[in-house]
Formats: structure tokens, C-alpha cells, sequence
């Protein structure tokens, strides 16, 4: 009796495990056909494509392209995912105003989001990376979802000239977009092997140019160069780097602009201004960083000085402020980018979703758009709890503070501190926010910003460069040292 119920238990195991084998290999099945028939997910080189690949390029190898210095994606553990990843209420665009062409010897500028960007390089119309759909996805219904107005729709855009497409990652390269205003495109530019896929969703082979990095090519008296980048490709998962990547230098004579596409920081840029000089306007990645993929984007920081080494004049900021595909705050890439723009004397321009720029007029076009949220706490004021105590505090009036109250906006920020030195608490804000550091003693009860991302209270004495926060008001300096100094505490930012 015992053996035969064994028996059958064996056999309903048997059933359990097989069903839950061909579930998979029904998910698996599946998931192939998606990846091979779904049309947004596009065709990729084959054998003869890759032939010719090796034979121009000596970083194709093993039916991939490869980057100039060595590169992997994943370079660590992932950042803390901020609270304020997407604002609370969408990004209003504003209504852009080109023409249907510029002027000769002109520059226009839209950012139409994310790193779309509708060029006017003199008469010519200069597209680039256009995704006017509502996520960053190969299907409509899953996926990062926009969080700002798209300005404009493919029957609004003028009659492009010439379209760029620096990868065939969904955030610069989308089906919906190209089948729709594929009509009006005369030409493309794009890296070696995203030819193959838009001449998959119908694009006529005679209107694209595949280049490989540094190739040039001129059309009514523009030239077009595609530029090396530190990143990699694949909308298919399986086929990664099958696709080259880069950015793009644009020339016609009385403008220079370098669009850096995605990608790490390396001597790239300064690369690009021994080969071609001065740089008008630089369109810098800057956004959708993490210490997990440290070489895949740049933070902030190094946008700034990816300008300076390009000897850009001015410096937009893209790749920021429409998708959210990381964890910081959907406004920490502009924060950053600006302070450290003020801080190394870069120019920037800043214009909101939609907003058109004549390059001679550029200097007007610096607004601190994003701290729109700030206006709205007029009346406010920040509140500060240390464990459970509530304790009355003397804020600055500085950017740094204003800063902080727009982080805590939305919601109480919560931040385990832990003690250092014996005289201070430390602990991390998960953002970094502007800094006007100087030589400070600081004492009992001192609030202060230490390298732009990590909040200081002390309950003690110390000189160091900081920016002071405030100050806490209704304690004694032996009051503090019995809040903060018998272990870690943790504190909340809030707002009343």
C-alpha cells in the first residue's frame, strides 16, 4: 500500500515538473517569436552585414561592435531609488515656434524632450533622435512612461532634411515615430547596422547612409560626421552590440554643433575638438546615470567638463527630464549640471520641453524652469526631526536650501545618519543639490551640506569647506550631544 501511494506520489511530481518545464519553454517560445516578429523590435544585420562590417571596422569582432576602450555595463551596485524619480504633475511644454526653414548662416534650436532635438543649421532641418510616443518601450501598453508634454507630432514637424539616429536603443529609436514621418524625411544618417533595421520597417535603402565612427559625408554644403561614443546597442537582448553607436558633429560653415549621443565620459570629446575645432553648441548626455553603469552615461559632472574639452561655447543638456530609466530624481541631472556649469564657467541654456532658441540669442535662454515646484512653497518652511524629537531650526537663504525644499516637496525625506569624529552625525541625501562651499568652524546644532550629497548635523566642533543649511535654535550644545552623540539617529526633512 505504502509503495503504491509512493508511486503515485512520484507520478504526480512527475506531472508537476513536466507541466512546469513546458510552461517554460512555452514562455521561452513565445518570447522568441516576439523577439523575431514584433515590427518595433526591428530586423537585425545578417551574415552578409557582418562581413562587411569586419572588413571596415577592426573593432567588429564576434559578430559585435565594441567600444575603443574596454566596457562593461554593469559596473557596480545599483543607487537608491529616489522618491522623486517623476514629478508629481506632468512637464507642461511650451509651443515651439520654427519656422519651416531658418535662415542662411542661422541656428535654431528646439528641444522637443529627452534628446529629441529639431536642428536649423542654416536652411537645413536637422532631426535628431526623434521619439514623440508615450514610452521608452517596444509596446505601448508596458514600459517607461513619458512624464513631460510632447511639444510637437509628426504632422507638426517641418519637412526634415536630414534625420539622425545616434542607436537603436526605444529612447532614441522608435517604430511609431519613423512610420510616421518617414514621408517627410528626405534623408538618414545613422550608425552602421541601424540601417538594417529601418530599411526593415520600409524606409527606402536610397534615403540612408550608414556611417562608421569619424566617416563624413556632405550634402548642400552641410557636413555630417558620426563620432565615437562609450555605450552599446541592442533592442533585441539576444543580439547585443549587432548595431553600431555614437553621436554627431554637424558643420556648415558658420556653425559647429557636436551631439555627444549616450555615453561614458572618456577622451572622446577632446578628440572631437583636435579634429574639428571650436564647438558652437554641444547637446551633452546627462541624465539616466547610476553607479551601476558608471560608464554607460555621464553624470552630470562630467557633461560639463565633456564641454570643456570639446571647447564648446555653450552647452545644452538632453538625455534628462522626459523617461524616467533611473533611479535619481527626475530634476537631479539639471541641478547638477548647473552647478557645475556655474561653478567651471560653462555656459549653459536650459530651454523647457518645446521651447525654441535662436543661437544668437542664446544667452537669454538660462531659466531655472525646474524650480517651478519651489514657487509653489512660498509660505512654507522646512521642518526638521531628529529620532522623534522635533527641533526648531534657523534656515539659510541660499540655493542649497531652496534646493532641498523642492526635494522634500512631494514627501518627508527620512535619512539614517550615522556618527563620525565625535563631533557630527552624517548621512546621504540621494541627490546632490548646489553648493557655495567656504572654510567654516562650525558648532553645536550646525546643519551644513558636505560635497553636495551628504547632510551634517553636529553636536560639536569642526573646520572644514562646507555649505551652511542652518542652524537649530532650541537646543544647548549639551542638548545636542544628547540627541546625536549615544548613536546613530535618523532624521526627517519636511515641509509645513
Amino acid at each position: 500500500m505504502q509503495k503504491r501511494k509512493m508511486r503515485k506520489g512520484v507520478k504526480v511530481l512527475l506531472i508537476v515538473l513536466g507541466s512546469i518545464v513546458g510552461l517554460c519553454l512555452l514562455v521561452a517560445i513565445a518570447g522568441l517569436l516576439f523577439l523575431s516578429l514584433w515590427p518595433s523590435v526591428g530586423k537585425m544585420p545578417g551574415k552578409k552585414e557582418q562581413e562587411a562590417y569586419a572588413k571596415k571596422s577592426e573593432l567588429y569582432y564576434d559578430k559585435k561592435f565594441h567600444n575603443e576602450i574596454d566596457f562593461t555595463v554593469m559596473t557596480g551596485k545599483q543607487d537608491t531609488t529616489s522618491d522623486r524619480k517623476v514629478p508629481k504633475e506632468q512637464l507642461k511644454a511650451v509651443n515651439p515656434t520654427y519656422a519651416e526653414h531658418g535662415q542662411e548662416g542661422g541656428l535654431v534650436i528646439t528641444w522637443i524632450g529627452h534628446s529629441s532635438v529639431l536642428l536649423q543649421l542654416g536652411t537645413t532641418n536637422i532631426l535628431i533622435d526623434p521619439v514623440l510616443g508615450n514610452r521608452s518601450s517596444p509596446v505601448s501598453f508596458v514600459g517607461p512612461k513619458r512624464f513631460s508634454e510632447c511639444p510637437v507630432t509628426a504632422e507638426s514637424l517641418p519637412e526634415i532634411d536630414v534625420l539622425f539616429v545616434s542607436h537603436d536603443h526605444y529612447d532614441h529609436l522608435e517604430y511609431s515615430t519613423i512610420k510616421d514621418i518617414d514621408a517627410t524625411v528626405k534623408r538618414y544618417v545613422v550608425p552602421l547596422g541601424v540601417d538594417v533595421i529601418l530599411k526593415g520597417w520600409g524606409v527606402s535603402e536610397d534615403k540612408i547612409t550608414a556611417l562608421n565612427w569619424w566617416e563624413e559625408v556632405t550634402w548642400d554644403g552641410v557636413t555630417y560626421a558620426l563620432t565615437p561614443s562609450l555605450h552599446y546597442t541592442g533592442r533585441n537582448p539576444l543580439k547585443g552590440n549587432s548595431t553600431l553607436w555614437g553621436g554627431l558633429f554637424v558643420n556648415d560653415g558658420a556653425h559647429k554643433v557636436y551631439y555627444t549621443g549616450d555615453g561614458g565620459y572618456y577622451d572622446v570629446f577632446s578628440r572631437v575638438y583636435e579634429k574639428y575645432g571650436e564647438v558652437d553648441l554641444m547637446l551633452g548626455d546627462s541624465g539616466q546615470y547610476d553607479t551601476a553603469w558608471a560608464t554607460t552615461h555621464m553624470f552630470p559632472e562630467q557633461t560639463v567638463q565633456a564641454a570643456i574639452d570639446a571647447h564648446a561655447k555653450w552647452l545644452i543638456p538632453v538625455h534628462w527630464g522626459t523617461f524616467s530609466l533611473a533611479n535619481h530624481a527626475w530634476d537631479d541631472p539639471i541641478i547638477r549640471v548647473a552647478s557645475a556649469a556655474e561653478t567651471k564657467g560653462v555656459n549653459l541654456a536650459t530651454p523647457r520641453h518645446g521651447q525654441t532658441i535662436d543661437f544668437a540669442e542664446i544667452s537669454v535662454s538660462t531659466e531655472h524652469w525646474w524650480e517651478d515646484s519651489r514657487r509653489t512653497m512660498e509660505g512654507k518652511t522646512l521642518k526638521l526631526r531628529i529620532g522623534e524629537t522635533e527641533v526648531s531650526v534657523e534656515w539659510e537663504d541660499n540655493e542649497s536650501v531652496k534646493a532641498l525644499q523642492a526635494l522634500v516637496a512631494d514627501k518627508p525625506l527620512t535619512i539614517s545618519m550615522s556618527m563620525y569624529g565625535g563631533f557630527e552625525q552624517v548621512g546621504s541625501l540621494g541627490t546632490v543639490l548646489p553648493r557655495q562651499d567656504k572654510e567654516i568652524t562650525t558648532e553645536a546644532g550646525d546643519i551644513v551640506l558636505y560635497s553636495g550629497n551628504q547632510i551634517v548635523v553636529f553636536y560639536g566642533s569642526n573646520s572644514w569647506a562646507y555649505t551652511r543649511l542652518g542652524k537649530i535654535t532650541d537646543r544647548t550644545a549639551s542638548e545636542m550631544k544628547d540627541l546625536l552623540g549615544n548613536g546613530n539617529v535618523s532624521i526627517t526633512i519636511s515641509t509645513e
